[in-house]
């Protein structure tokens, strides 16, 4: 398996609570496009009504969180708002430092694309420690090692 890299919002939001936010917000239009769901509601209603975050501007791109989220996409170093993921399967992320965490990623989208450029998740599982393997090392076990076998080498019993 391929591993992307993925950005996060490094909040773990409650399972269900933002698909059902986003069921309200829908639930009574019939919205062709995402862009007709952002002309409809705007990105600082849609902010604070999805993720309970107060922005700054009308236009995300102008907000300190999307600010926040282009440095960590275009550095790939982690910030306070944001963290890099491997994204594992389709609805999983997989984050790994000195601890191996296996995270459920919500999928928010309106017409088959996503309402804001990262990914937010919902449950967060620790998997195991490991601050003597690269990523790439961890990530090959993952895919290569039996469950029995991953446990005793990153010591997660």
């Amino acid at each position: 398996m391929v591993y992307e890299k993925i950005v996060v919002r490094n909040r773990v939001y409650r399972h269900g609570e933002l698909n059902s936010k986003l069921v309200l917000l829908t639930a009574d239009r019939n919205f062709n496009t995402i862009n007709d769901f952002k002309k409809y509601y705007s990105d600082a209603t849609i902010m604070e009504e999805l993720f309970n975050e107060k922005v700054e501007n009308m236009d995300i791109e102008d907000t300190n969180i999307y600010k926040k989220y282009l440095e960590v996409l275009n550095t790939g170093q982690d910030n306070e708002l944001f963290q890099v993921m491997y994204k594992a399967g389709g609805d999983f992320a997989l984050e790994i430092s000195e601890h191996i965490y296996l995270y459920h990623i919500t999928r928010l989208e309106v017409a088959g694309k996503e309402v804001v450029p990262w990914k937010c998740v919902d449950n967060k599982s620790y998997l195991a420690d490991t601050w003597w393997e690269s990523d790439e090392g961890v990530l090959h076990d993952i895919n290569n090692l039996s469950y029995i076998e991953f446990i005793t080498k990153y010591k997660a019993y």
